[in-house]
């Protein structure tokens, strides 16, 4: 389930903090005190989980926190008491809460209606329409019914008419009735925002899916009941909130403007990662991102928010001073987050962030853990649904990480780097890999657990790609997020910083993909409750300085030599066995005074802030014998690394200029055609690039997202052209991405038989081409196109006939177009989904149909492939398109064995497979 949200594994909270720009030394401290709010918050919280599931009436949970409040207010003067009652009111009201948020299931709610008799209901798009790929969700809030006699039962109930027809209720009209159903449509029509619309259909039950209690997850979104592919008419348009109805349509906007500057996948992950709607995201790659745990790098929240309002007190504080820009940002920020989406990890980042501009504004000093606390309450006062969020637990428990280990961490690294290197070496080189493997490591230290208690395994390669990928997400929001405002103001504009954009990105995903293909980069790991309870008890445990203090002390016995009572005001650094005491009155371990150190001893060491450790150089060290040779790689490291992070900027953007001439070299026509069955799941969809680089593209396969994904990888991010696209029949499996690609794409001509359009996709496709400008064309046979008359690769039209072919039972089928490719001697027939009545009627007509690669008609169907036109045909090599473990049984084993002779590939266990002639031979790869 990839929505808007994109709450998979590892949607945490944000790349760099508490959504305010507060990296790790703003987050440090304070957790073993915890501030009043947390504790208040945490109770509420429980009072929500303890009302889910014991479920006690809310007249007793409101009884319940009101002589809490009353008895925390006459026990003022006690330290003890006052703080039990008060907490007791947040529990017993935090319940409260949670039960008056339930709704009423009974007569009038359409739950009534689930599993009966088709109904005939009216309401309003009350939400932005889920648009995926072969589908739209629609959340339509209900608002009447339409009975008959039996108006009680919210059933219509009608009168036999002496011609068997459907008759009109008797005394029917519209009832009230209350809750929303989630209609489920193909993707064409589109309906929008705000629209009243009629729907007809029966409803249903949301089905269990495995391992996932899509019910409950519907439920808690106020969704009782789907319907699917009900009939809908539309009765009025612009309806529901103006604010929110213009915020959908920038959204809209930015996402044209960033699938007009980009290719696929690097525009899908840059919509998720700036607009957040992940929707548009190809399967493989999304899978890619889950299995390593780096989903959270396209859910928005804390480094979104961060940066966002760090360019607000930049620009408008300067602008409007510090006073009158706090409540524009403080706007600004909270219609960011409704403009993408304002999910959990959105609304906490948001939060926060307001918090912290305010403390900063009051001159108070910003506590994370008192703004996470108050986020969280917030949040379940406003829906106490949300403590079951997924995104909402992994964005809490990862700021929870930040705030109590990131800085720990970064300390404790320095500390120990600075024992072996120099100072000011160890201190760049943390700096380097603070936010892109500490602060992974302390997020990951508290969502691991979560991750798989819901979704029962862990990923193993995630820390590494996180430390790979998080460098380049700076410039991924910076870059992408500019050539959307441009694209937004004027295309080309866009479609120049995109092609900055896309290094970024284009890393990201290739990344990710490398680290998710590795052997074991995830491992099964199912976690009960409760140990995911323990765990986080023992952090917690582990976290009060009393009991670290006293685990060091029994480690240091265990060692033979004693520790350092907590508190001393001796600090002291061990150097190879040898103890050196700071600090005048600091006893010695035999009881007697010890020297202080000589200043001259310790050059100047330049650490950060925050760092504990000083480290004596090698000028300190007379008399000492040289470092260990081991130590010899970590102090190379060191060095290269130290000095990448004083001018890593400039040798990325060196790295990225080589990157685009290598391409731009790599992408020039290499003197060979290239003929691509893509693997675009249950479809067809096959490239073919010329040797002086015209391109057709012969059918779009059922996905547009697969089909974009499939040209993004192959095609150069700046030369988004085809010279002639294909249809062979109009078919969903062949037709479906094609609308999209006239968006995105440049196309020359449009070849189509034009056979009756009978399904929406096909619909869809009618209207894109006649809003385009591409030429078109009829497909029919004798027709001959020269594709590139410079290398001598042309395509002629074996079939459909003129009229077209009536004999058989699958018209489209038996129609498709069939296409000879001759380059040289080598000869490709491509032949769409035509059966065997076409081809027999194809053997009758004479033509030569001999080939040496055969894309296998109707993706190896066991009406297809006869023998006979096999042996006309006699391939050497066989290309069938088809989907893994499709629902058709594709390819037939009959099939299969008429194809023995040829070598046969298939999309669904070789992936995308490429062919290529010089003229004379064939290559396979």
């Amino acid at each position: 389930m990839n929505g808007s949200s994109n709450t998979g594994p590892g949607a945490a909270a944000g790349r760099s903090g508490v959504g305010a720009g507060a990296g790790p030394a703003a987050m440090a401290g304070g957790v073993s005190r915890l501030p009043a709010i947390a504790w208040l918050s945490s109770t509420w919280l429980m009072g929500t989980l303890l009302a889910a599931r014991f479920g006690p009436p809310a007249g007793v949970s409101l009884a319940l926190g009101a002589a809490g409040l009353v008895t925390a207010h006459r026990w003022r003067g006690r330290r003890c008491l006052r703080p039990a009652a008060a907490l007791l009111a947040c529990l017993a009201l935090g319940a409260a809460r949670f039960t008056l948020a339930l709704p009423d299931l009974g007569p009038g709610h359409v739950a009534a209606l689930v599993d009966g008799p088709p109904v005939r209901l009216r309401g309003r798009i009350v939400a932005e329409p889920d648009r995926r790929d072969r589908r739209s969700d629609y959340r339509v809030a209900l608002d009447a019914v339409w009975v008959g006699n039996g108006a009680g039962s919210g059933l219509p109930e009608t009168a036999p008419r002496p011609d068997g027809q459907a008759a009109r209720p008797r005394h029917a009209s519209w009832r009230p009735i209350r809750g929303t159903v989630l209609v489920q449509l193909p993707s064409f029509p589109a309906y929008r925002y705000g629209e009243t619309v009629q729907l007809e259909g029966r409803l249903e039950r949301p089905p269990e899916l495995d391992g996932f209690d899509y019910a409950a997850w519907l439920a808690r979104k106020g969704i009782h009941a789907i319907a699917r592919r009900p009939a809908l008419i539309r009765l009025s348009s612009g309806g529901g909130n103006p604010l929110r109805r213009g915020l959908i349509a920038l959204r809209e906007r930015g996402r044209r403007a960033l699938a007009q500057a980009l290719p696929e996948p690097e525009a899908a992950l840059a919509t998720g990662i700036l607009l957040g709607d992940a929707r548009r995201i190809p399967a493989a790659v999304d899978e890619a991102f889950r299995l390593t745990n780096t989903s959270h790098v396209i859910a928005i929240s804390g480094s979104n928010i961060s940066l966002l309002v760090v360019l607000l007190m930049a620009t408008l504080g300067r602008a409007l001073g510090r006073r009158r820009a706090l409540p524009a940002i403080l706007i600004v920020l909270a219609g960011y987050s409704s403009l993408v989406g304002a999910d959990a990890a959105v609304v906490r980042a948001a939060i926060m962030g307001s918090l912290m501009v305010l403390a900063g504004h009051l001159g108070r000093p910003g506590d994370a853990i008192a703004a996470l606390m108050a986020a969280a309450w917030a949040m379940s006062l406003w829906n106490p649904h949300v403590a079951w969020d997924l995104g909402f637990q992994l964005s809490f428990a990862a700021t929870a990480g930040l705030i109590a280990f990131s800085a720990r961490f970064s300390q404790g690294l320095e500390g120990w780097l600075a024992r072996r290197i120099d100072g000011q070496r160890a201190s760049q080189l943390v700096q380097l890999v603070e936010e892109a493997l500490l602060v992974t490591l302390a997020a990951q230290l508290t969502t691991w657990p979560i991750i798989a208690w819901q979704m029962g395994q862990v990923s193993v390669t995630g820390l590494a790609a996180n430390f790979l990928i998080l460098p380049a997400q700076p410039a991924v929001m910076g870059l992408g997020g500019l050539a959307m405002a441009l694209g937004m103001l004027w295309a080309p504009a866009g479609r120049l910083v995109g092609l900055a954009a896309w290094l970024p990105l284009a890393w990201t995903i290739r990344v990710v993909e490398a680290f998710a293909g590795l052997p074991l980069a995830s491992v099964a790991l199912p976690l009960p409750g409760w140990a995911m309870l323990l765990y986080y008890l023992l952090l917690a445990a582990w976290l009060q300085p009393g009991l670290r203090s006293g685990l060091r002390r029994w480690v240091a016995r265990r060692r033979g030599r004693p520790a350092a009572p907590a508190g001393s005001a001796a600090t002291t650094i061990d150097v190879r066995a040898r103890r050196v005491d700071l600090g005048a009155d600091a006893p010695a371990e035999d009881g007697s005074a010890s020297t202080p150190l000589d200043a001259t001893a310790l050059a100047p060491v330049a650490t950060r802030s925050r760092a504990r450790a000083i480290a004596p150089t090698q000028a300190g060290r007379r008399g000492h014998s040289p470092p260990p040779s081991w130590t010899r790689p970590v102090r190379a490291t060191g060095t290269v690394l130290a000095w990448l992070a004083r001018g890593w900027r400039p040798v990325l953007l060196l790295a990225g200029a080589c990157g685009l001439a290598w391409m731009a070299a790599y992408a020039r026509p290499d003197g060979l055609l290239h003929l691509y069955q893509l693997d675009v799941g249950q479809g067809d969809a096959i490239l073919v690039v010329s040797p002086e680089g015209r391109r057709m593209l012969v059918d779009g396969g059922p996905s547009p997202s697969a089909l974009l994904d499939a040209l993004g990888r192959r095609l150069p991010p700046w030369d988004r052209r085809l010279d002639l696209v294909v249809l062979t029949h109009p078919d969903a499996d062949h037709v479906g991405g094609l609308p999209a690609l006239l968006e995105r794409y440049a196309i020359g001509s449009i070849l189509d038989p034009e056979l009756p359009a009978e399904s929406p996709d096909a619909g869809a496709w009618a209207q894109a081409l006649a809003e385009s400008d591409a030429g078109h064309l009829r497909a029919s046979a004798g027709g001959r196109i020269l594709l590139d008359a410079t290398a001598g690769v042309s395509a002629e039209l074996l079939w459909p006939p003129e009229p077209r072919f009536t004999g058989g039972d699958a018209a489209a089928n038996n129609n498709s177009t069939v296409i000879l490719l001759q380059h040289g001697r080598n000869r490709f027939l491509l032949t769409g989904d035509i059966e065997a009545d076409a081809e027999t009627a194809l053997l009758a007509s004479g033509v030569d149909l001999r080939a040496d690669v055969l894309k296998v008609a109707h993706h190896g169907s066991g009406g297809s492939s006869t023998a006979d036109f096999l042996a006309a045909v006699s391939p050497r090599l066989a290309l069938i398109g088809v989907g893994a473990d499709n629902r058709y049984g594709h390819p037939d084993p009959g099939a299969l064995e008429r194809l023995a002779p040829a070598l046969v590939r298939r999309t669904d266990w070789q992936g995308s497979i490429e062919v290529l002639s010089d003229g004379r031979d064939l290559w396979l790869r």
